[in-house]
């Protein structure tokens, strides 16, 4: 993704924050609403961000992605992170409510990905729990393979995140799920 790409998918007020030095949000949109001053902003901005140098294929897909896409991304892992509590889930009902929440596509690769899918305490009661939390333990698998990553690729996609909380086993094995579901 380009650096202009990049700031126009961000968020006024992340950028805001990388820039400092008392700059709003609302500067950084009307920046953003010039063409001469988009171009100014994006020289600013990728000198904070620092230059991306020789990147993995993991890195630079995952900095292909738009702000969708790496929601996607997301939430692809969140259910491969629930995929053993998914394959649980045999009531006819139920299942079905599940597969019509997380989609056809999603359930399947949640089953296909079930050996990279940790043992959690406890199951989750109903396809609308598992489907939030799919989406909040998803969030947290892709904020812990951003965490490590170097300052120029962790910035980058931070500017298109919002930053989550991340326990120890989500930096354990969240990661691993980030890379199987972008090489796979």
């Amino acid at each position: 993704m380009s650096e202009i790409a990049l700031l126009q998918a961000a968020s006024p007020d992340r950028i805001a924050a990388l820039i400092g030095h008392g700059a709003s949000s609302n500067l950084v949109t009307r920046l953003l609403r010039s063409t001469r001053l988009r171009a100014r902003l994006a020289e600013v901005v990728s000198a904070r961000l620092g230059l991306v140098g020789s990147m993995t294929p993991v890195q630079a897909a995952i900095l292909d992605l738009s702000e969708v896409g790496l929601s996607t991304l997301a939430r692809r892992a969140g259910a491969i992170w629930h995929g053993r509590a998914i394959a649980r889930v045999i009531d006819a009902s139920d299942r079905r409510t599940l597969v019509a929440t997380l989609g056809t596509d999603l359930y399947g690769q949640a089953l296909r990905g079930i050996a990279l899918s940790p043992e959690l305490p406890g199951d989750l009661q109903g396809p609308e729990a598992l489907d939030a939390a799919v989406a909040s333990d998803g969030a947290a698998c892709l904020e812990a393979w951003r965490l490590p990553q170097p300052p120029s690729v962790a910035l980058r996609v931070g500017l298109l995140r919002a930053t989550v909380p991340v326990e120890a086993l989500h930096r354990e094995r969240g990661p691993g799920i980030v890379a199987w579901l972008v090489q796979a």
